[in-house]
C-alpha cells in the first residue's frame, strides 16, 4: 500500500512539474493578447461587421487579394492593375466603367496609373463589385535599332534580343535605341502607350513614333516601364490589352 501511495505521489508531482514547465515556457514565448486592440484591427473589424467590397479576382498568376471595408488588399507593389467597376448584381455598365490603380491606391484614369506602393486599393464602395486584373508581362523577341536621333535609314539593326518575364535587358547604345513595336502589338493607333520611371514615376504618354512603329528608348543607365493599354473597344483580352515591358539599359 505504501509503495502504491509513493507511486501516486510521484505521478502527481511529475504531472504538476510538467504543467508548470509548459505554462512558463509558453508564457515566455507569446505576448498576452490585448482583446480590444485585436478587435479594433481593420481586417478583424471588417470581418466582424461584414463591411466588405466584392472582388472578382482575375489576376494571373493568381494573387491573394483580400476584400475589406472600402478597400482591397494583397496587391503586389511591383505590379500595375486594371479595375472594372460593376454594380452589386455584378452587372457591367455600358460602356464598361474601367479604371486603373494609381500609386496612392486610388482609382483613376490610365494616365494616372502607378505601382501600388501600399499594396491596397482604397476609396471603394462596398455596394460595388470590382473586377481586378494585373498587368501581363510581354515575352517576345524584339526588333531593336541603334541609330542617331531622329533615326536615319538604313540604321544598325541589332541581333534580336528577347524580353523574358516582361524584362528587356540591354547594354549601352552607341547612339540611341529605337524599339519596333510591331512584333508584339498590331497597330500603335489601337493602344495607349505610357512610359514610367519606376518605382514612383509619373506616367508619360508616348505620342512620337518613327517610321510608323518605332519608339525611342531612354538613355543608358535607366530602368523604364512601358505600359500598353488597348483602346479600340475590342473585347478585353488581358494577354493583349494590358501589357508591360520593362527596359533596363546599362551604363
Amino acid at each position: 500500500m505504501l509503495s502504491r501511495m509513493r507511486k501516486h505521489h510521484l505521478k502527481t508531482f511529475f504531472y504538476t512539474v510538467l504543467i508548470v514547465t509548459i505554462t512558463l515556457t509558453l508564457g515566455s514565448c507569446f505576448q498576452p493578447v490585448d482583446i480590444p486592440s485585436f478587435m479594433n484591427r481593420p481586417e478583424v473589424n471588417d470581418v466582424v461587421q461584414g463591411n466588405r467590397v466584392t472582388i472578382d479576382n482575375r489576376t494571373y498568376p493568381p494573387e491573394p487579394l483580400l476584400r475589406g471595408n472600402e478597400r482591397i488588399t494583397g496587391l503586389n507593389p511591383a505590379h500595375y492593375y486594371r479595375v472594372e467597376v460593376r454594380d452589386t448584381n455584378w452587372e457591367p455598365s455600358d460602356p464598361p466603367d474601367i479604371r486603373f490603380v494609381m500609386a496612392n491606391g486610388e482609382l483613376g484614369s490610365s494616365a494616372q496609373i502607378g505601382r501600388v506602393s501600399g499594396g491596397a486599393i482604397t476609396g471603394l464602395d462596398n455596394e460595388n463589385t470590382y473586377v481586378v486584373w494585373n498587368v501581363r508581362p510581354i515575352n517576345s523577341e524584339m526588333t531593336l535599332l541603334d541609330a542617331p536621333n531622329p533615326p536615319s535609314f538604313p540604321a544598325q539593326v541589332l541581333p534580336p534580343p528577347s524580353a523574358i518575364a516582361g524584362v528587356l535587358s540591354l547594354g549601352p547604345p552607341d547612339d540611341y535605341y529605337f524599339l519596333d513595336l510591331d512584333p508584339f502589338i498590331d497597330n500603335v493607333i489601337n493602344y495607349t502607350i505610357l512610359r514610367l520611371l519606376p518605382p514612383f514615376g509619373t506616367p508619360e504618354l508616348i505620342t512620337t513614333f518613327h517610321a510608323g512603329s518605332l519608339i525611342q528608348l531612354e538613355d543608358k543607365g535607366t530602368t523604364t516601364d512601358y505600359i500598353f493599354i488597348r483602346n479600340d473597344g475590342t473585347p478585353f483580352d488581358p494577354d493583349e490589352h494590358f501589357m508591360v515591358l520593362r527596359v533596363i539599359i546599362a551604363d
